[in-house]
């Protein structure tokens, strides 16, 4: 039996001390900015992987979830019923986003949205594995590979008797192609086609060069240009398929 419980189950001693109590009941940034203000730095790394490690598990439980709940739709009630599903999912948080970055980029320009993107990458498994390059006309970020579509990619999750599902039949919510993993098809929704339709040109969130990682180990790599003028017409071009 554990420390402290008896045979009958009953507690004999404190399981936990005062001071252990106290951090149950504290998140990982505010455990570590406490072990940094006492000078404490290995106590700061602990509590850093342990947000890490935690973080990434109940990341990659929710990801899997949805697309298990995604891949039950398309099979029981059909792919058009699917495609409505995911548009629900984006409208629900889709237009907070789309008001998020259209405030940024009035307020602090394209260099705080990129910066902001970032962040979500941040907290969303990708790293390590991200490569960020700029030339004249772009900003381009390779996630090698994204924490969710091309993760379960890497790993086989879409293909085997076993599979979650893909969109078989080619439309605007999955960038023109067929046979996309069910998963990836709202990225196409989300990032590109809603804020294409509230915004304009560029009020994309960024561009996917490529829709959808195609192998395992292909990166998802996104574009933000820095003149919307210069978008390529392809990148658009691929929404108007129905």
């Amino acid at each position: 039996l554990p420390e402290g419980v008896g045979s009958s189950g009953e507690t004999s001693m404190p399981i936990f001390t005062p001071e252990e109590l106290a951090e149950l009941g504290k998140d990982f940034p505010e455990l570590i900015m406490e072990a940094l203000d006492r000078g404490d730095i290995e106590e700061a790394r602990r509590w850093c992987q342990r947000h890490a490690e935690s973080k990434n598990m109940i990341h990659d439980v929710y990801v899997h979830w949805v697309t298990q709940l995604m891949s039950i739709i398309h099979r029981d009630c059909g792919e058009p019923a699917a495609v409505d599903a995911i548009r629900s999912l984006v409208d629900f948080v889709g237009e907070q986003t789309i008001e998020t970055k259209d405030r940024i980029m009035r307020d602090s320009g394209l260099k705080a949205w990129i910066e902001a993107s970032m962040d979500i990458w941040r907290q969303h498994g990708s790293y390590p594995g991200v490569e960020v390059e700029e030339d004249e006309e772009k900003v381009t970020v390779r996630l090698h590979s994204c924490g969710s579509g091309g993760k379960m990619i890497n790993a086989g999750c879409f293909d085997g008797p076993d599979a979650y599902a893909r969109m078989k039949q080619p439309g605007p919510h999955t960038w023109g192609e067929a046979d996309v993993p069910i998963y990836c098809s709202h990225c196409a929704l989300a990032h590109e086609l809603m804020p294409l339709e509230a915004l304009g040109l560029g009020g994309q969130l960024w561009v996917h060069e490529k829709p959808f990682p195609r192998r395992p180990g292909d990166p998802c790599v996104h574009h933000f240009y820095k003149d919307a003028g210069a978008i390529p017409a392809r990148y658009v071009r691929r929404f108007e398929t129905e």
